[in-house]
Parts: structure tokens; C-alpha cells; sequence
């Protein structure tokens, strides 16, 4: 990834907050009642984190995504499935991605607040140059603050950290190394309804 787009991603997550406050402020003069379902999809950029003995960690920026359904089983708490996901073209080397999919749980302090934290445990995996992966169970922390841009919908800046551990890397379904590690860190903006 280019410079100027780096550059460009973190420049529109820096003022998007400010050209929506206007528009949020209008809004939350007439909230709505929450739905009884929310969901939200988003991207962003991050990185991937592979450690292990043979390993040379590195975080490299890549584009990210993440895709969230679920249901509000009481005023400010949001339980659902989640899919997040990275990638990065490594050249001749082919595309490194990671993908993780889980239960997650949103926590909105204050209920029709913009603020939620969120934790889950799911499932990802880890692969780059066609034949070399590890997967494994994985914990995923999240925060994220919404702008109010419409009776039921926000704009959502997020973080999302997703870890693993104790896994074993393999290269053409051959274990390679064990204890591997892998994490996926991402920042991004959204569009929710809740």
C-alpha cells in the first residue's frame, strides 16, 4: 500500500468525525427507540502479526473489513456473529490474508449512548503464499464511538484487536513449527444500525 493512500485512509478516520457532528447533533435531538437487530459492515486498514521460533515478525498495513448481525437482548447489549478480515499482496509471493469469524457481544454503557466495547471468541486463520497456514480459536476486544447520522443509522469509528495462540504453522498440511501466534489489529469506519 502506497503512502498516499495510508495517508489518505487516516486523513478520512481523523475528520470524519468532524464533518458529521453537525448532522449527529440534529439527529440526537429525535433519537429513536433502539431495533430489536443491528448490524454494521465497515473497512479500514490493519495488520497481521505471525510469531513464532522460525518467524520474522512484522506488522505490514493491509485493508481491512468486517461484517457484524445481531440482536439486542436488552437495552445496550447486542449479542451476534461477526466476520473480520485482512489482506496484503506479497507480489510474486501471492496474497496474505486473515480471517476470523465468531460470537461477539456489543456493550453500549449508557443504551442509546454512542460508545460500545465489544469481546468475542471465534475461530481464524491465517495464510500467505498458497500453501503455508495456521488456524486456531481466537479472542477478539473491540471499541468504537458512532456519530448519529439518520433515525437508526451511525457512522462508527472502531478498533478491533484479535489474538491466537498455541497454534501450529503448516506448509503444504505439514506441520512446520508449533506454538505460533497470530494477531490481527484493525481500525476503520462503518455504517451501523442499531
Amino acid at each position: 500500500m502506497s503512502h498516499v493512500r495510508l495517508v489518505s485512509i487516516l486523513a478520512m478516520l481523523a475528520v470524519s468525525p468532524a464533518l458529521l457532528e453537525a448532522q449527529a447533533a440534529r439527529a440526537a435531538e429525535s433519537p429513536a427507540a433502539p431495533a430489536a437487530y443491528g448490524w454494521s459492515g465497515g473497512a479500514g486498514a490493519g495488520w497481521t502479526r505471525v510469531s513464532c521460533s522460525i518467524c520474522t515478525p512484522r506488522r505490514v498495513l493491509g485493508p481491512t473489513a468486517h461484517l457484524r448481525v445481531g440482536t439486542f437482548v436488552r437495552p445496550g447489549l447486542l449479542l451476534g456473529a461477526e466476520a473480520n478480515g485482512w489482506m496484503r499482496d506479497q507480489g510474486e509471493n501471492g496474497r496474505a490474508w486473515t480471517a476470523a469469524i465468531g460470537p461477539v457481544a456489543y456493550l453500549y454503557p449508557k443504551a442509546a449512548g454512542p460508545f460500545h466495547i465489544k469481546a468475542g471468541i471465534g475461530y481464524m486463520t491465517y495464510n500467505a503464499e498458497e500453501d503455508v497456514s495456521t488456524s486456531n480459536v481466537a479472542v477478539q476486544l473491540g471499541a468504537g464511538y458512532e456519530f448519529r447520522v439518520g433515525s437508526r443509522l451511525h457512522l462508527t469509528n472502531y478498533a478491533n484487536l484479535h489474538a491466537s495462540s498455541f497454534g501450529s504453522l503448516k506448509s503444504d498440511g505439514d506441520e512446520v513449527v508449533g506454538d505460533v501466534s497470530v494477531s490481527l489489529f484493525q481500525i476503520g469506519v462503518g455504517l451501523t444500525r442499531r
